[in-house]
């Protein structure tokens, strides 16, 4: 059965603690230098009238996405949870994806080295799970999620069927589920707020929302 998962952030919840980007980091084994969320800091005003913004930014699992139009192999595609998804056997690294994103949300992995000095256990997971001169990107924890939704958990409402980024949040300001599901937490959330989407001029429909 088809899914489309999709992820909302509620910007009065976010904190910009980063602790989404750490968790992602973590649990997913990204080697150094390779970030999935990004965490833009800014400053509006001037002293002593001055605010800080922050916007987290990453895959937007795009209904209509560039990367997956652009990639010459087919490495790059939509799967069946509605997820953009990257084929390490079938990538070749031409960066083609990366212009093509608009939302800078892609990551050519072009060396693993280890965290501090010697090689620790921890890095020799990273290195046995990736490829070099591939793409890294943000996939909603797909190998943790999809086996308990294939089980008929609950995506967004069971911890086994939701990423990393929502679990770990101490504000609950991330939210995930299927927009084909009427009771689904995004759902819920998207029909209850005022929300946007990033560069929606561009018509690449995003499923990362935005509730305002």
């Amino acid at each position: 059965m088809g899914m489309r998962l999709a992820m909302a952030l509620d910007l009065r919840r976010c904190i910009g603690c980063g602790t989404c980007v750490i968790a992602c980091k973590v649990n997913n084994l990204l080697p150094k230098g390779v970030r999935n969320i990004r965490l833009l800091d800014w400053e509006e005003g001037q002293y002593p009238f001055v605010k800080r913004r922050v916007l987290l930014v990453q895959c937007m699992h795009c209904e209509n996405p560039p990367c997956v139009t652009v990639c010459p192999t087919g490495a790059s595609y939509i799967d069946k949870g509605g997820v953009v998804r990257v084929d390490p056997n079938k990538c070749t690294g031409c960066k083609s994806c990366i212009m093509a994103c608009p939302y800078g949300a892609r990551t050519l992995l072009e060396k693993i080295e280890p965290y501090y000095g010697e090689p620790t256990p921890y890095d020799k997971l990273i290195e046995a799970k990736w490829t070099l001169n591939t793409i890294i990107k943000c996939d909603f924890c797909h190998d943790k999620i999809m086996p308990a939704i294939d089980k008929g958990m609950k995506p967004g409402v069971d911890p086994e069927a939701t990423p990393y980024c929502v679990l770990s949040c101490p504000t609950n300001a991330r939210i995930f589920g299927d927009l084909d599901d009427e009771e689904s937490p995004i759902v819920q959330a998207l029909r209850g707020r005022r929300y946007m989407v990033l560069r929606e001029e561009l018509g690449t429909q995003p499923k990362f929302f935005y509730l305002l």
